[in-house]
């Protein structure tokens, strides 16, 4: 907007001269000079009336000019103040934790879960809001079996602070908290303990007092990939006899109502008369555990394979194999890998 130079008349050097008063003024005068021009104001004649509009509506136009300049500036002659623009920041999009879901193992070191050092279940998510079923994978706190699961549930807190809680069960219960990674497949400074039951210590140390010497965690909460895909390799016995696999897998996207995930599929034992055309019958995903078991429809021959595989479900360590059926029996270990 360009700079205009106010100044007041000197008759009116307190105030500031109205647009309003300019107006009038203006239209006072003109009106004023017609009436110089065409003589008295008794005069009627057509040529006198359209000067004398003519002469007005000029008059109108100058003086909206002049409010005009005279709005842009202030009472001491600066031009007017103009109102920044309203900036609204963009709302900060909300943090989605659905990766959190799937298959997870926790193990700890520390002395408050000693009696249950390995744990292993799915979690589910819904906004920020997380559930689960554990499963107690080794402690020499439950008795007779480890099988039974129990439920977890929980919230997430501002930063990814995440905090579980189960449900009571023979070895009490459990308090897992933890930060989540940002690619959501860890915790980070994960711990865990257990209160009211066989599995919990005598004394309750400091967390502080945990960690060992070389700083390496005393928790470990992971999260393992869906194994999905073709993995191939193969299975040997004590005698020395190798068998090449190939294995089609497919990992169920939701687990069951205990917390295990499953495997469909099939495979191929290059050479191998027992086993032409197996497909997968039973399976079961616990953490980085799995047993499948693979039988051929057409002679009845099944092979079951137990072990683990790593967090990114790239490789799977076959720690026993046993074959059953007309075939068997045998046994022995193998390596299958995507």
């Amino acid at each position: 907007m360009p700079h205009c130079s106010c100044r007041h008349s000197s008759r009116r050097s307190s105030a500031e001269i109205s647009p309003k008063r300019v107006i009038l003024l203006l239209l006072r005068r003109s009106y004023a000079r017609v009436d110089h021009q065409t003589g008295p104001k008794t005069m009627t004649n057509a040529r006198s009336r359209r000067r004398r509009n003519l002469l007005a509506v000029t008059s109108l136009g100058l003086a909206g000019l002049l409010v005009g300049l005279l709005a842009g500036c202030s009472a001491s002659g600066a031009p007017a103040a103009v109102a920044a623009p309203i900036v609204t920041a963009p709302a900060t999009p909300a943090v989605s934790y659905a990766d959190l879901a799937g298959n997870w193992q926790i193990s700890s070191t520390a002395p408050t879960s000693a009696g249950l050092s390995s744990l292993a279940g799915s979690f589910a998510v819904s906004g920020e809001t997380v559930s689960g079923m554990l499963h107690p994978l080794t402690g020499s706190c439950l008795t007779p079996s480890l099988s039974t699961p129990f439920a977890v549930t929980g919230a997430i807190a501002a930063g990814g602070e995440l905090t579980l809680t189960s449900s009571s069960f023979q070895g009490g219960t459990l308090h897992l908290t933890g930060t989540i990674a940002a690619d959501q497949h860890s915790l980070l400074n994960a711990q865990y303990s257990i209160s009211g039951g066989s599995c919990a210590p005598a004394a309750q140390p400091s967390f502080a007092s945990l960690r060992p010497q070389d700083n390496s965690p005393i928790t470990i909460a992971q999260q393992y990939q869906p194994i999905q895909g073709t993995y191939t390799g193969n299975f040997s016995d004590p005698d020395g006899v190798v068998m090449n696999v190939s294995a089609v897998l497919t990992q169920s996207s939701s687990p069951d109502a205990n917390g295990y995930y499953h495997l469909s599929g099939n495979a191929t034992f290059a050479n191998n008369p027992c086993l032409n055309a197996p497909v997968v019958t039973d399976s079961v995903i616990n953490g980085a555990t799995i047993s499948t078991t693979y039988t051929d429809p057409n002679t009845g021959n099944s092979i079951t394979a137990t072990g683990t595989f790593d967090s990114t479900a790239t490789t799977l360590n076959v720690t026993s194999w046993t074959l059953a059926g007309s075939c068997g029996p045998d046994q022995g270990t193998g390596t299958l890998t995507k």
